[in-house]
């Protein structure tokens, strides 16, 4: 029988007996998809990728995601269906580790454990349906020390930044008297650059495209060996969650 494209809901044929067992069910379907909570049917089944049966990920609109097996010892994908669907995923499992939520030969998103986020299957790739905004920025007084690092954070989740920062901004109070180059660093290895050319204002680029940091993952602005009288430093790196 014909169904819905998405959802998969039985349509009602024009010369069936009794109708409203069809459109009843199929109201029940909307109903949990659009309302609904489970909290055993996206369950892992062991310390591996899990694909849950395509019923079930229609079954409803938020989901426990849980590992009543034992312990995940690593992120491991939860590969939902291609199709179009809102999920609200709140990461249950046992382990302390993160899920990426995502189709097969998509792309997903990364849910923390112990949080809850709401992402859209669009289809084809599973996206983050607000982008959640993961903004990092710091200001430095004065003319900063030269040949240091003299600004770090540490990330207690997993946070991306786009290619060449796009979206990030800088900025100098006192504009250098040269191209001044101030070196961004993931765990003390470059991944970019922070210049401003004999301006104020700074423009970005990456030394191999967007980067993901993880728990633990430090990010760090190291500064040349000459300031060239530059001062007053700000900055905010464009980012998002997962």
């Amino acid at each position: 029988m014909p169904t819905t494209p998405n959802l998969n809901l039985t349509h009602v044929e024009e010369s069936q007996n009794q109708k409203e067992v069809t459109a009843n069910e199929a109201l029940d379907g909307l109903d949990q998809a659009l309302a609904g909570h489970e909290t055993a049917d996206f369950d892992f089944p062991s310390d591996a990728n899990y694909t849950p049966t395509p019923a079930d990920a229609r079954g409803s609109l938020s989901f426990d995601v849980v590992s009543t097996f034992g312990s995940l010892s690593a992120t491991r994908d939860l590969i939902v269906p291609t199709a179009a669907k809102l999920y609200v995923i709140v990461n249950s499992t046992t382990g302390g580790q993160a899920i990426n939520v995502t189709t097969s030969g998509g792309t997903g998103i990364l849910v923390e454990n112990g949080t809850r986020r709401l992402l859209y299957c669009d289809g084809t790739n599973v996206v983050a349906t607000s982008g959640d905004p993961f903004d990092v920025g710091g200001f430095l007084s004065g003319t900063p020390a030269i040949s240091q690092m003299v600004w770090k954070v540490v990330f207690t989740r997993h946070v991306s930044f786009p290619d060449d920062f796009a979206g990030s901004e800088g900025h100098l109070e006192t504009a250098p008297s040269g191209s001044l180059v101030i070196d961004i660093q993931k765990n003390s290895s470059s991944i970019g650059a922070m210049t401003f050319a004999t301006a104020t204002v700074a423009t970005f680029a990456t030394t191999g495209g967007a980067t993901t940091f993880v728990p633990g993952d430090t990010l760090e602005l190291h500064t040349p060996s000459d300031m060239l009288s530059a001062a007053d430093l700000g900055w905010m790196l464009f980012g998002s969650r997962g």
